[in-house]
């Protein structure tokens, strides 16, 4: 095969500016090598360079490629190249984007073998958000009379972060919405949601010990004061803009870039050795990729959203690589709709009837909507819940490149950015409220802060 896809973008903008093109194979120059890409991470920051909220930040020349996380097989070597056989399994990076493509051509230094065991799902997906992760919680010099607590616990560099603290022996209190929280109890952290009073929460959690270090990866202003009320040290609070730098850093590293390399070498032998655990939440396959960005784009997932070039099949096209999280929302969002037009159309009658006997069903018989609309697990409207928050439901590990066993893409719907920035701000529900399942607020820095990109 010498023709294949790649994604490009010629200006500044949105989804709609991102084309996919023809890809002729490449020819590698000395001292390079042809990868063939089978899986590919996204990045929010690399939306973030493509929308030119970085414009100062990333020089960014058009037409210009996406994707600097890739796994795959090397498929052509260069002149001097003896480094990584042609049909070697491989992890890289490329400095100015590409991954999102059949072909990406990097210099050899840019890749390191990937372990027989690590699945090319979690491999396309780890460099970024796992370099930053490791150098950040690096940076802290952590050790076991520490407590650190790291906000957006559950998005890509923070559930890593979360993981790489404890193993550099801290105790990690991990900030986090209602249905998160088994998923960090899951990986070690101790769970405590965001919201009015969550100081006080994360003081009971502490205990006497106290908190000795923060990790921002949310990106709000009332990071930094929460931090210093809690007694954290100003040199041990990692704020929104330093991760930025720090990914930033990675993102554009250059190919003889020894740290970058290393760390990515390190970071595959923790996952090899079962140190580390990656979540892919979302993988799509790469004719999906704009849904795969959109899904990103939500700031809802948990996680890491990878996307696969030889992805196979099994079920029912446009649903197979679906997580349940997100059918779970577009049932009850179906369901709503379906309710309301019943409701529209029994007109004053539906009103006499008070009740709640008409009820939608799903596929496994749950009740997702009464006559009040639609309805969460404990069978409360689902109205009810914070506005722009979405019920979900489990996020799986893996995808199974190959198996079609899609691990799932998070939930697309209501709720601006915005409404995840300042849901930390938000009131507590009132008593005996059930506390909203929305999955975890941004794992990056928003670029609505302008200094938090």
């Amino acid at each position: 095969m010498r023709t294949g896809r790649a994604v490009r973008y010629d200006q500044y903008g949105g989804f709609d500016v991102v084309h996919v093109v023809p890809q002729e194979r490449p020819v590698p120059g000395p001292g390079e090598i042809v990868v063939e890409v089978i899986t590919s991470g996204l990045n929010h920051i690399e939306r973030f360079v493509r929308e030119g909220g970085l414009r100062d930040h990333v020089d960014v020349r058009f037409p210009s490629a996406q994707g600097v996380d890739f796994a795959g097989i090397v498929a052509v070597r260069g002149p001097g190249v003896k480094e990584h056989k042609v049909g070697a399994e491989v992890i890289g990076h490329a400095p100015q984007g590409g991954g999102h493509a059949t072909w990406v051509t990097v210099p050899v230094t840019a890749v390191v073998p990937k372990p027989d065991s690590v699945t090319f799902e979690v491999a396309g997906g780890l460099y970024l958000a796992g370099t930053t992760a490791l150098a950040t919680v690096r940076g802290l010099r952590l050790g076991p009379d520490d407590t650190v607590v790291v906000s957006a616990a559950a998005g890509g560099v923070g559930h890593l972060e979360c993981q790489l603290a404890l193993a550099a022996g801290a105790r990690v209190i991990g900030l986090g919405s209602a249905g998160n929280h088994d998923f960090l109890r899951q990986i070690g952290a101790l769970p405590v949601r965001y919201g009015d009073g969550q100081e006080e929460r994360l003081r009971e959690v502490a205990g006497a010990r106290g908190i000795t270090a923060f990790i921002d990866n949310h990106g709000v202003p009332s990071a930094a004061p929460l931090a210093e009320a809690l007694g954290v040290e100003p040199h041990r609070f990692v704020s929104s803009e330093q991760r930025r730098d720090t990914e930033l850093r990675f993102l554009r590293a250059p190919a003889d870039d020894r740290e970058a390399t290393e760390l990515l070498r390190e970071l595959a032998t923790m996952v090899e050795r079962h140190k580390l655990r990656v979540l892919i939440s979302g993988f799509y396959p790469f004719e999906f990729i704009v849904d795969a960005y959109e899904d990103l784009a939500q700031m809802r997932s948990r996680g890491k959203v990878v996307v696969g070039m030889k992805t196979v099949e099994t079920g029912a096209r446009l649903d197979w690589y679906r997580s349940e999280k997100q059918r779970t929302y577009r049932d009850k969002e179906d369901a709503r709709l379906e309710a309301a037009g019943a409701a529209a159309a029994g007109g004053a009658g539906a009103a006499g009837g008070a009740g709640t006997g008409d009820v939608v069903r799903d596929d496994d018989g749950a009740v997702v909507a009464d006559a009040r609309g639609p309805v969460d697990d404990d069978g409360v409207p689902a109205g009810d819940a914070p506005v722009g928050e979405a019920p979900v439901g489990d996020a799986h590990v893996g995808a199974g490149v190959g198996a079609g066993a899609g691990a799932g893409a998070g939930a697309a719907g209501p709720g601006a950015e915005f409404d995840a920035l300042v849901a930390d701000e938000r009131p507590e529900p009132p008593a005996g409220e059930p506390v909203s399942d929305a999955t975890d607020l941004p794992e990056e820095p928003n670029s609505a802060h302008p200094g938090g990109n």
